[in-house]
């Protein structure tokens, strides 16, 4: 069952989920993820740059120079970490950036092993996306089967299209891309930090 509620402190976590049962558990010692203690520890981070929220109200952040992702109740308690630096399935070259896809899957762009990993909600193995990225900085799921990547080193956007998760370049760009966000006119709105500018780019009508 789906988590819909999540509350506690400290010291304990009690989670509701949608057939109305309630879960409650010790938390393990956690340190404050808003208080800037840089460390490997539970709640500690180095170098934080992406953050999504799931609809359950878990965030979770990617912890890039500690290699892992970090999952946190709204409040700052310690639900658990994946991963580890490496390169095979599940582990991590500093992680830039997670989205959380609409039936709970997690793309992870996996900066320096040159990939993204999907993460599925009951724990299967993760799925690796290598498209010959360069660096990737950012994803945004358009819908649960696209996800667009910002592949930056490349200066490129690129939609990856499931199950098979075959990718085309649909966009290239002067500058590299790195943040991406969609709009209510379903516009993507992408970054370009080099170039100290916002484009919009329009998928469906190929503009930019």
């Amino acid at each position: 069952q789906a988590v819909r509620h999540l509350a506690g402190d400290r010291t304990g976590l009690v989670a509701g989920d949608t057939a109305g049962t309630l879960w409650s558990r010790p938390t393990q010692a956690c340190a404050s993820p808003f208080d800037g203690q840089r460390g490997r520890g539970p709640g500690q981070l180095a170098e934080p740059r992406g953050l999504a929220l799931s609809p359950d109200g878990i965030m979770v952040v990617a912890d890039a120079m500690n290699h892992r992702l970090q999952f946190l109740s709204p409040s700052g308690i310690c639900l658990g970490t994946v991963g580890e630096e490496g390169d095979l399935p599940g582990a991590f070259r500093e992680p830039s950036s997670v989205a959380w896809s609409d039936d709970g899957r997690l793309a992870v762009t996996d900066t320096w092993n040159g990939r993204v990993q999907i993460l599925d909600a009951d724990g299967a193995q993760p799925i690796a996306i290598d498209a010959n990225f360069y660096g990737p900085r950012a994803a945004l799921w358009l819908d649960a089967s696209r996800l667009l990547v910002s592949d930056t080193g490349n200066k490129r956007l690129t939609l990856c299209s499931g199950p098979r998760w075959s990718c085309t370049t649909v966009v290239r760009f002067d500058a590299p891309p790195v943040g991406l966000a969609q709009v209510d006119t379903g516009e993507i709105a992408v970054a370009l930090p080099a170039a100290g500018i916002l484009a919009m780019v329009d998928l469906e009508q190929d503009i930019v």
